[in-house]
C-alpha cells in the first residue's frame, strides 16, 4: 500500500514496547497503519481485567471506526514490540481515500473483513437455540426499556435481563443466566463488575445493529 512522501514524513510516530496508543472509551480522532511491529487490541471484561481480542502486524489498520464514526475508542491499543506507526488524522484518511486507490482498496477489505468476521460469530451463536433467544432477546429488551448507548456500546442489568427472559421469552432464568455467560464467553457481550453483587453487562453499538 503507497502512502505518499509528505503524508508519511509528517504522520510517522514511534512507541515503545508495552506503551498505550489508545484506551478504550477515549475521544479518537486518528487511524494507524502498523509499519514495524505489533499491536495488541484489548477490549475490557471487568473492572480491571482485559482480553486480548488480537494482534496485529506489519500493514494492518486499526482505530479507523473511531474516525469514520466520530465515536470513542472501542477497545485500547498497546504496542506489543517496539513500534513504527503511521498516524492519520480524518482530513488525511479521506484525502487518502479520495487520492489513493491502493489505500481506499485497503480500507474496504479491511471494514468488509470486520464486519464479515461479526457475522460469522453472530451464526454461530443462532447455532443453539436458546443462546439465539437470548442474543436476539437483549437487542428487544434495550429497544422497550429505551436504554441509551454509554460510548460505543449499550449497558443493561444481567439479572434483570433474566427476569424479562423468564417473562417474556419463557426461558427459566437460570439458563438466562447461563446463556449470558456463554456469550461473554463468545465475546458476543461483555461482562463488568458492579458494586452490590450486581452483574452489569454491555453489548457494542455495531453487534447490537447486526441483531436489531
Amino acid at each position: 500500500m503507497k502512502i505518499d512522501r509528505n503524508t508519511y514524513s509528517r504522520n510517522v510516530q514511534s512507541l515503545g514496547n508495552h506503551e498505550i496508543i489508545f484506551r478504550e472509551g477515549e475521544p479518537g480522532s486518528h487511524m494507524y497503519i502498523i509499519l514495524e511491529g505489533r499491536v495488541e487490541i484489548r477490549k475490557r471484561t471487568g473492572d480491571k481485567t482485559t482480553r486480548t481480542m488480537v494482534t496485529l502486524s506489519k500493514g494492518d489498520i486499526f482505530g479507523e471506526m473511531a474516525v469514520v464514526e466520530r465515536k470513542g475508542r472501542s477497545a485500547t491499543a498497546i504496542a506489543a514490540t517496539d513500534c513504527r506507526l503511521l498516524r492519520l488524522d480524518e482530513n488525511s484518511f479521506y484525502d487518502q481515500v479520495r487520492k489513493n486507490p491502493d489505500f481506499a482498496v485497503k480500507m474496504i477489505k479491511t471494514l468488509s473483513s470486520r464486519l464479515r468476521n461479526t457475522d460469522l460469530l453472530i451464526e454461530e451463536v443462532m447455532g443453539s437455540d436458546i443462546d439465539k433467544q437470548v442474543f436476539l432477546g437483549i437487542a428487544d429488551y434495550i429497544k422497550r426499556f429505551g436504554l441509551q448507548p454509554n460510548g460505543d456500546e449499550v449497558e443493561f442489568s444481567g439479572p434483570e435481563l433474566c427476569r424479562w427472559a423468564s417473562r417474556h421469552l419463557g426461558i427459566p432464568e437460570k439458563q438466562a443466566a447461563h446463556s449470558l455467560n456463554r456469550l461473554v464467553g463468545k465475546r458476543f457481550i461483555q461482562s463488568k463488575a458492579q458494586s452490590g453483587g450486581g452483574s452489569l453487562m454491555s453489548i457494542s453499538k455495531r453487534v447490537l445493529m447486526r441483531i436489531s
